[in-house]
């Protein structure tokens, strides 16, 4: 269990599309506004640890072009987040906080999990898929917490508000960086 607890925490505290985002929304709209948010991005992760720890044997053999298929288009949509992010106009006007659809919505199209889970389950040393999926769900949602907290520094510091322009800005390049990374690796 400690191998499998090595080998998650350095892939599931990267900055992958999901732990940008929380931070960057934390830093706009709060840590209370967007828990839905987050909520959506747990539950996704406990339902892929747990699918893909059942199936990765098979879905490795059987699936490897889907597979593919979901990493491209979830890099993709990371991009697209991103360039909306970057060609925002309207920032003095509050939007509403995302929601649990969204959060499900990003992480079911986050190209990073999939292969994160497939890799775990296949250089884990722990049998167990349920325990396994359990130290990737924790792990994860502490990466959220990590990140959500770092927003909400970032929001105490500097004035969001005045700042969205530049926040937007870095956030935006920083998810087309990541799904263009995502992308062409």
């Amino acid at each position: 269990m400690i191998e499998t607890l090595f080998l998650v925490l350095p892939l599931m505290l990267s900055p992958g599309p999901a732990n940008l985002v929380t931070f960057a929304l934390t830093a706009r709209f709060g840590f209370a506004k967007i828990l839905p948010f987050l909520l959506g991005i747990s539950l996704v992760y406990i339902v892929i640890a747990i699918v893909l720890g059942a199936i990765t044997s098979r879905l490795a053999e059987q699936y490897a072009d889907v597979t593919n298929y979901i990493r491209v288009f979830g890099s993709c949509f990371i991009v697209y987040l991103g360039v909306k992010l970057l060609r925002r106009r309207n920032r003095n006007t509050l939007t509403k906080a995302p929601s649990l659809w969204n959060g499900i919505t990003l992480q079911l199209l986050n190209p990073k999990y999939p292969p994160v889970v497939l890799s775990v389950f296949a250089n884990s040393q722990n049998k167990n898929t349920l325990i396994t999926a359990a130290i990737l769900c924790i792990i994860g949602v502490t990466g959220l917490v990590i990140y959500a907290s770092a927003g909400m520094f970032m929001r105490r510091q500097v004035n969001v508000e005045k700042q969205l322009g530049v926040l937007d800005f870095v956030f935006g390049l920083l998810l087309c960086f990541t799904g263009i990374w995502l992308l062409l690796s």
